[in-house]
């Protein structure tokens, strides 16, 4: 099994998903993560918060 770890620049919030606009990138990037972990593999993203 293989797994990857992606890291994003931190955020000010656990999501991601903070602010006016929600970075359209960021969820299709989520939604292909989700996919990826059905697979016999291992993916977690990593976004630190903002201190």
């Amino acid at each position: 099994m293989s797994n990857r770890e992606v890291f994003e620049p931190a955020v000010c919030c656990a999501t991601g998903l903070c602010g006016v606009d929600v970075d359209p990138t960021s969820v299709q990037f989520s939604d292909h993560l989700q996919a990826v972990s059905a697979a016999p593999t291992s993916a977690s993203k990593k976004t630190p918060p903002i201190l």
